[in-house]
């Protein structure tokens, strides 16, 4: 946690950015090929430094999943939570023309959060997805083939690579709006280069590029949006050796935000991102002969969140207190829609992450 410590006290003490960046996607897998979210199409300031704080717990009860290909048995399980501190230096190379480096550094750890949210679920009568059969307060994440780990370590925390990001915003409409960055329409490279090898848990180990197209407009006064669409070309997952990877992800994410007043907006977001198995390939084993329990079992596991559409929507506040200048707040919760579970329900979830707690400052220079 040192390093933790040090990073909050220069998020407290440096400058941010003016323009509008969604929080990082911080699935266990998603975080090692650093994959890209979505972001505004402009900024407003000829340079920036962009800083992110979120807090998430991480829950998969643990599944066994059989490889219709060759009879292996995978196994995979999540369970821990996670504190990451994102910081982003950017230029404006020219008017149409953006550069900038992302450092994503993560802790892992047991957390606090296992019982208050069991807590809830039993509040409001909802599934528990088995949490009440394990111990609280674990920090394990565990990926095995034929019973042998594949990780190399199962609480990896630090910084895994840098980010590099182009962007070229072709299209600029209107850029005397209360919030410029939001309009028009842009594209943008990504590359992540590794800083650690595979063994860390933190990247892949490779180098890998993202492309991205974002759009963005003012539809009245009091309502902005701006959407993203982008595409990766993903290199073979370290611990996933013989597992029916994808070889393509795909991201789509909108985001909105209402003025209310001359210092607060509301702010709402939502996510999709592709599975990252191909689940044609594989088959889950059950513990229970029942379909209610089975259902339940697949529920509560990381079958969704391998192999089905991750959704992640988030509402919060952003407060301005200078012009460009304003703080954000976020909760963040996993959802996609579907009845993915076969339990007859308009959504399912994926629990990585089951929730988190997200904070940007943000202030132009």
């Amino acid at each position: 946690m040192k390093i933790f410590v040090l990073l909050f006290s220069l998020f407290l003490s440096v400058p941010a950015f003016s323009s509008t960046v969604s929080y990082r996607a911080t699935h266990p897998i998603a975080w090692m090929h650093g994959l890209p979210t979505g972001e505004s199409p402009g900024w407003s300031s000829k340079r920036w430094f962009i800083t992110e704080i979120q807090e998430g717990n991480f829950w998969n009860a643990e599944m066994d999943l059989t490889d219709l290909r060759t009879g292996d048995t995978y196994t995979y399980a999540e369970d821990f939570e996670q504190i990451l501190f994102q910081m982003e230096a950017g230029w404006e190379v020219s008017k149409k023309l953006s550069f900038s480096v992302a450092l994503p550094v993560v802790e892992r750890f047991g957390g606090i959060l296992d019982q208050p949210l069991d807590d809830w679920h039993i509040f409001v009568g909802a599934d528990r997805f088995r949490r009440n059969e394990f111990p609280k307060g674990k920090n394990h994440w565990k990926i095995q083939k034929n019973g042998e780990d594949t990780l190399a370590t199962d609480a990896a925390s630090g910084l895994g690579m840098a980010v590099l990001k182009w962007k070229w915003w072709f299209y600029q409409p209107h850029l005397t709006t209360p919030k410029p960055d939001f309009e028009g329409m842009a594209l943008s490279f990504q590359t992540r280069i590794p800083l650690r090898g595979a063994r860390s848990t933190l990247s892949t180990g490779h180098v890998e590029a993202s492309a991205l197209f974002h759009a963005g407009s003012r539809v009245t006064s009091w309502f902005y949006i701006w959407a993203t669409a982008g595409l990766t070309k993903l290199t073979p997952t370290p611990g996933l050796e013989g597992w029916p990877q994808r070889q393509w992800a795909q991201v789509y994410e909108a985001w909105m935000e209402f003025p209310l007043s001359d210092h607060w907006d509301i702010v709402a977001q939502a996510r999709y991102q592709s599975p990252l198995l191909d689940k044609q390939h594989l088959e889950f084993q059950y513990d229970s002969t029942e379909e209610k329990y089975q259902q339940a079992e697949r529920a509560a596991s990381g079958w969704n969140a391998l192999t089905a559409w991750r959704g992640n929507e988030a509402l919060g506040f952003r407060y301005h207190f200078q012009k460009q200048n304003s703080f954000l707040f976020l909760f963040q919760e996993d959802w996609a829609i579907g009845d993915n579970d076969g339990r007859r329900n308009f959504l399912y979830v994926n629990g990585s992450p089951d929730v988190a707690l997200v904070s940007q400052l943000q202030i132009a220079f």
